[in-house]
């Protein structure tokens, strides 16, 4: 079977095992942080106490200025498009002035997570979704069992999200 045919085989699989989902998961839509839009649909497909299973259609990159990580340990697998994300350069927080910005941003590399990638992260881990692709951005993301709230690295300190979305994203 030449490369093209495989291509085309992985696709269809792919938009199948998306439809699949969308059809039998339970779908929510998932706000930014200060209530102006959309920027992910979800289909829960599994939750039980120890770890939840859920597909992704991720809309648009996280507009907050500052890195975040989750509840608990999880995983993403990318199966359609991509997204650019960022990391922080060191592994405890650290802000420096951002030159044209005059605003504190932490350090950052960014990574491009492909269809097929497989990425792991603890619930610590800090990240955002910094770009995405022009084709819908579709990933699979399991999650462990809940262990502390979402959190906000400002250089004020880690904010809880709520306490984050309550001062404007400051």
């Amino acid at each position: 079977m030449n490369c093209r045919r495989c291509a085309n085989i992985r696709t269809r699989l792919v938009d199948w095992f998306i439809a699949l989902c969308c059809r039998y998961g339970r779908e929510d839509h998932l706000m930014d942080i200060d209530g102006n839009g959309h920027y992910m649909r979800r289909w829960e497909l599994i939750r039980t106490p120890w770890f939840g299973v859920r597909l992704h259609n991720t809309l648009r990159p996280d507009l907050d200025r500052y890195l975040h990580d989750h509840p608990w340990a999880n995983v993403s697998i990318i199966l359609k498009g991509f997204y650019v994300e960022a990391l922080p350069l060191f592994d405890e927080p650290t802000f420096v002035m951002h030159a044209w910005r005059g605003v504190m941003v932490e350090p950052v590399r960014n990574v491009t997570r492909e269809a097929g990638a497989v990425i792991f992260r603890r619930a610590c881990d800090r990240h955002s979704l910094t770009a995405l692709s022009c084709v819908p951005c579709w990933s699979l993301f399991i999650v462990g069992p809940h262990r502390r709230g979402w959190c906000f690295y400002t250089p004020a300190g880690m904010v809880p999200a709520d306490e984050y979305k309550a001062k404007g994203k400051q």
